[in-house]
């Protein structure tokens, strides 16, 4: 989310840092500026970003919630590429599960949309750059 964007934004922060008091937990928020309606500019950074949440995910057994503005583009774009790490899938079949899971959500204000055409590109991109580097990596090993 942009920094102007807070100006417009539903505070949550607050409410989510008591939830987690109440409940014993530690939370950490992380920002990934990105404008509205609009991709990373950054492709590398952009998959870094994704990688580290993955490994929060993995690794750490974290729970994470992605989210920006209206909860489809940007939000879309994040947790496609996150699919696609986690579960190994192509880009476009990352895009769909996301859009399944989208649609099971409880609480939903207005319609559920998909990705900009430029959003699916960079997912596309940013999970090609991924696969492959797995595969440099393995042919390294071998």
């Amino acid at each position: 989310m942009e920094p102007k964007e807070l100006v417009r934004f539903t505070p949550y922060e607050s409410d989510i840092q008591e939830y987690a008091r109440q409940d014993n937990q530690k939370i950490k928020f992380i920002s990934f500026p990105m404008p509205d309606q609009y991709i990373c500019r950054d492709n590398e950074k952009l998959l870094d970003f994704c990688l580290n949440l993955c490994k929060r995910i993995r690794d750490d057994q974290q729970k994470i919630l992605v989210h920006c503005w209206g909860g489809h583009g940007r939000t879309g774009t994040i947790m496609s590429i996150l699919i696609g790490i986690i579960f190994n899938l192509e880009a476009d079949d990352a895009i769909k599960y996301n859009y399944q899971l989208k649609r099971q959500r409880l609480r939903v204000k207005g319609k559920t949309s998909s990705l900009h055409s430029r959003q699916c590109e960079q997912v596309q991109t940013v999970l090609r750059i991924y696969q492959d580097q797995q595969e440099s990596f393995v042919e390294q090993e071998i």
